[in-house]
């Protein structure tokens, strides 16, 4: 079973938890706030975060990046409590400084991963430079690490970007390099991996090109072999980096697909699949670790370590989570949104919530990122909140709602909400009463007319 590692996923909603959007600039819709944190407390006491945000500067501390755009999305959807769906797509568009270089390029990669297999094809289209076509398989042999991987190659190499001689001196030499790979695979892995096969197939001159088939075969146990060569590299290699037991999460199925275009420098990535195991144990084992290294370097500041320390307690769960973001860079600035939504946050209590956002406002924020509590609603249960007087006096405050400038705001752990139930007024109890009449009497209509 393939091991999931979750660690892009943890960094951005742990990072979203404890940083401080000291950088957010006020956006243009006033209502929404789009740059804020909402906690949204449910009839049912479960709480949510959305985090929005819109960071821009001029000039741009980028302004020598190779790239013009940056987006992502990601979903994550428990389908079960032992069943998660996540998907996930990026999209990078480059300067058009790199065309000249570039225009010429397309690539395409595909693949399916499965609980034992994996199934890969790749091609890429380069003129005068390179041209391939290939695919990988690779299968667990002898769980949880024993593996077989074959490789198939088909390439062109251009005379303009590969030494003729040197090509034909390679191909002369074939049965050399396979015993001389060989040996260098077993000794870098300590016997862990075996080079099976390395076969070349077919090999052709064309005028401006050679063409070749290669075939590649290895086996072995992955995880040991990796360890070997990290150790041989002299690798810092703690307990962490190589686990004893896999995660408790593993890949059932997953797709992915990758393109390049030349013509348009833009780079997509998108891949979807579901995961099988306790997705939110997962996340905050992974969370717990997270804060718990930021908490062992020395170089963190004492301010922050608090900050750490009372994000801590607080577990994570996802029902639901979209995060999405979008970066984009200009010759002189550049200008990045963020939003997080459906973060559920399980504190030890909701005060413990509120004294970590009441300390996050010590921090230095902008009146323009708004923190913003918000009441749920379910049937005709409500949630209000109710703010002492003691607390910084909001600058919205309504029974479900209630909004501050995200900085210095004091007591607002003792802030407190009630889960109340709406009543039926008369109104809607005579027109629910009228239409169950109607309904009864029209029931009666018809079964006399069939008695007829």
């Amino acid at each position: 079973m393939k091991p999931v590692h979750g660690h892009l996923i943890i960094t951005l909603i742990v990072m979203s938890l404890v940083s401080t959007p000291t950088t957010w600039v006020k956006g243009a819709d006033a209502e929404d706030y789009d740059n804020s944190i909402t906690v949204t407390v449910h009839p049912d006491e479960s709480i949510t975060v959305t985090l929005k945000g819109i960071s821009g500067e001029s000039p741009s501390p980028w302004e020598d990046a190779s790239f013009r755009e940056l987006s992502m999305v990601l979903n994550v959807t428990a389908e079960d409590e032992d069943l998660t769906t996540i998907a996930n797509e990026w999209r990078v568009k480059l300067d058009p400084s790199e065309y000249a270089e570039l225009a010429n390029l397309d690539m395409e990669l595909e693949g399916h991963a499965g609980a034992t297999s994996t199934n890969l094809t790749a091609t890429i289209d380069y003129p005068g430079y390179l041209g391939l076509d290939g695919s990988l398989g690779f299968v667990v042999v002898e769980p949880p690490h024993g593996f077989v991987l074959d490789l198939n190659l088909e390439a062109k190499l251009y005379y303009s970007n590969f030494e003729r001689e040197e090509l034909s001196m390679m191909v002369a030499m074939a049965p050399l390099l396979e015993t001389q790979l060989s040996s260098m695979i077993m000794n870098a892995t300590d016997g862990n991996i075996a080079l099976e096969r390395l076969e070349l197939l077919d090999y052709e001159e064309e005028p401006d090109h050679a063409s070749l088939r290669v075939r590649l075969s290895l086996s072995g146990d992955l995880q040991k072999g990796l360890q070997s060569v990290l150790e041989g590299m002299d690798a810092e290699i703690t307990p962490e980096d190589v686990p004893e037991e896999l995660p408790s999460l593993t890949i059932e199925s997953l797709d992915y697909h990758v393109t390049f275009s030349g013509s348009t420098l833009v780079l997509e990535a998108d891949s979807g699949g579901t995961v099988s195991g306790d997705f939110n144990g997962q996340l905050n084992d992974m969370k717990d670790d997270y804060l718990g290294r930021l908490l062992e370097d020395d170089e963190l500041d004492e301010q922050d370590r608090a900050l750490v320390a009372q994000a801590q307690p607080i577990d994570l769960h996802v029902d639901d989570l979209h995060i999405e973001s979008t970066t984009t860079y200009e010759e002189e600035s550049y200008t990045s949104t963020f939003t997080v939504e459906g973060l559920g946050l399980r504190p030890p209590s909701f005060s413990d919530l509120l004294d970590l956002l009441e300390e996050l406002s010590m921090r230095g924020s902008s009146e323009d990122v708004k923190l913003v509590l918000e009441g749920g609603t379910s049937g005709n249960q409500y949630v209000v909140f109710t703010v002492p007087d003691a607390t910084k006096t909001p600058i919205v405050e309504e029974e479900g709602r209630v909004v501050w400038d995200m900085t210095d705001i004091d007591n607002l752990g003792d802030v407190t909400y009630e889960v109340k139930t709406r009543g039926l007024d008369t109104t809607t109890i005579v027109a629910a009463s009228a239409v169950g009449i109607a309904a009864i009497g029209a029931a009666a209509f018809f079964l006399m007319r069939r008695k007829v």
